[in-house]
């Protein structure tokens, strides 16, 4: 390879390297931050879109929860911030480099070709919070009661919305670290006695700006929940009174926080 090229790919590497302890930052703070609203579980995960102008060049996925929590940076000497040399390139220009892990991802395990990843000039990280709380629906006997215990869970889920939406907008109305935009989405599932799945994504409560609430849809539909439940039956040809075959809610508020990134400042473009 070129001895310029070998030269922009280390510093394409210093560069990655050095944002990658800052994702680890922010990953550290948005753990706290879903660990807050006392969840009943929870995950963290990031997404990479690797792009050069408007074309996307790569995207991987990472659970940085286990990154943190279990430390697979020390025990496996793994994943962002590990510390470790990730040098598995086959171009003997580049063995003496030491690779770090963002950078070992294009070329080893994505397999994007040396041409393509010098010309990556940003890219997207994606934090995606999973905020999961459980509904015991077990006692529920009648259809009405069905309708009030889903009213409390839905009063539940608004306000831990609240909350989550108020931190959001903050963060990014300060225009730190790179954050672009924060979405907020809903995703339901119940389980009945049988351990069958009924799956419910509530776009009607998607956040599409930090400006949009939910509380329309308090005014308009207070049984949303109930209603939506009373719809997918019947588009699976089943009667409402199905629904006290449910014994568990499953609630996934999903926030996600969205970082760019620029790149060109520190390479040559070829």
């Amino acid at each position: 390879m070129e001895t310029d090229k070998v030269a922009c790919i280390e510093r394409l590497n210093q560069t990655l390297e050095k944002l990658e302890y800052k994702l680890i930052d922010l990953g550290e703070t948005y753990l706290e931050e879903v660990k807050s609203e006392k969840p009943d579980d929870y995950e963290l995960e990031v997404v990479f879109e690797f792009c050069a102008g408007e074309k996307e060049i790569a995207s991987w996925f990472e659970d940085i929860r286990g990154v943190l929590e279990e430390d697979w940076r020390k025990k496996l000497n793994w994943g962002l911030a590990s510390g470790a040399d990730h040098n598995a390139a086959l171009d003997p220009s580049l063995h003496g480099q030491k690779h770090c892990w963002l950078l070992h991802l294009l070329y080893d395990d994505l397999h994007v070709p040396w041409e393509k990843i010098l010309k990556i000039d940003w890219f997207w990280a994606d934090f995606l919070l999973y905020f999961q709380y459980d509904f015991d629906l077990s006692g529920v006997k009648s259809i009405s009661e069905l309708k009030k215990r889903l009213l409390e869970v839905q009063e539940r889920l608004l306000a831990i919305s609240r909350s989550i939406r108020r931190r959001a907008r903050r963060r990014v109305l300060s225009g730190k670290s790179n954050l672009f935009d924060y979405d907020l989405v809903l995703d339901i599932t119940l389980f009945s006695k049988d351990e069958r799945e009924y799956y419910l994504p509530q776009k009607g409560f998607k956040f599409d700006n930090p400006f949009n609430t939910w509380e329309g849809v308090r005014e308009n539909m207070r049984d949303r929940i109930f209603s939506d439940i009373e719809y997918q039956l019947e588009g699976l040809g089943l009667e409402i009174e199905k629904a006290l075959e449910f014994n568990l809610l499953w609630a996934n508020l999903i926030l996600t926080y969205s970082h760019r990134f620029w790149l060109k400042n520190f390479l040559t473009i070829f």
